[in-house]
């Protein structure tokens, strides 16, 4: 890409998003475990998470 500031400042693609709607619900739950747990006692649920598809 030529225009690098462009082309991260760019609107997502609908694939993108897909991945991203994805990506942020989980990301969201991790958060608030992490803020009212123990963030050691998370770690065998949230290790190696892998996302649907």
């Amino acid at each position: 890409h030529n225009d690098v500031a462009g082309y991260v400042l760019s609107a997502f693609s609908a694939d993108e998003r897909i991945i991203l709607d994805q990506v942020f619900s989980p990301l969201s739950n991790l958060l608030l475990c992490v803020l009212c747990f123990n963030p050691e006692s998370l770690a065998k649920e949230w290790a190696k998470k892998k996302l649907n598809q």
